[in-house]
């Protein structure tokens, strides 16, 4: 019994399994990332499968590190259709090795999402880059594989977290103890910092509470 048909009296020949592994149209472009940034989008993968199922145990990454160190990044991790399939720290070598065990269904097309956090003490100016992925294969004997990716992927640009200023106010009058005759018009003058922000004035009159927003 042939489990994939006879011809001309034989048995025909199960066809061969096809593994491709290539950038996604998806990827993201060179871009600045602030020092501290969670989740930041690295390099989108997509691998497609035919004339088989296959189990993936794991994946190697590389950074560049002649462009980033690895303490400029925290975590490093991998995102299948938005659901996190592996995660892992770069080694002083610059290597990491993600356990996925993921199993890529005959005929399926997937986009790998690679995300890193950046540690908010990263150099700024230091660019990451990843390199072409080694992928382990865990039940398939024979198959053709084609590894597009080849070279770096776009370098993230790290910058420095942007400063938080605190607003802050100073009344210069009414200053306190001053009185008010009714019918009368004064100016209430204050400095703010930044400029820019918007002004809550609020007051009492006959027990009633104003409240006044302006610029």
């Amino acid at each position: 019994r042939c489990p994939n048909g006879c011809k001309d009296g034989a048995c025909v020949a199960a066809p061969t399994a096809n593994v491709s592994f290539s950038y996604d149209n998806s990827t993201p472009v060179s871009a600045n990332i602030p020092a501290g940034s969670k989740k930041v989008d690295l390099v989108n993968y997509r691998i497609s499968v035919n004339n088989g199922v296959f189990n993936l145990p794991t994946i190697t990454l590389d950074l560049d590190t002649s462009k980033a160190s690895v303490s400029d990044i925290s975590t490093i991790s991998i995102y299948k259709s938005g659901s996190l399939i592996g995660r892992g720290e770069f080694t002083a070598t610059g290597r990491v090795v993600l356990n996925l065990s993921t199993i890529i269904p005959n005929g399926i097309s997937q986009v790998w999402e690679v995300k890193a956090d950046i540690s908010p003490s990263a150099v700024p100016g230091h660019q990451i880059s990843l390199g072409s992925p080694n992928l382990t294969f865990a039940t398939q004997a024979e198959f053709n594989f084609t590894q597009v990716p080849i070279g770096w992927s776009n370098p993230m640009t790290i910058i420095s977290t942007p400063s938080i200023t605190t607003p802050s106010i100073i009344v210069l009058s009414p200053n306190g103890g001053e009185l008010w005759e009714a019918g009368k018009t004064y100016e209430i003058k204050w400095i703010s910092s930044p400029a820019g922000y918007l002004v809550s004035l609020s007051f009492v009159k006959n027990q009633i509470f104003f409240q006044k927003s302006v610029w």
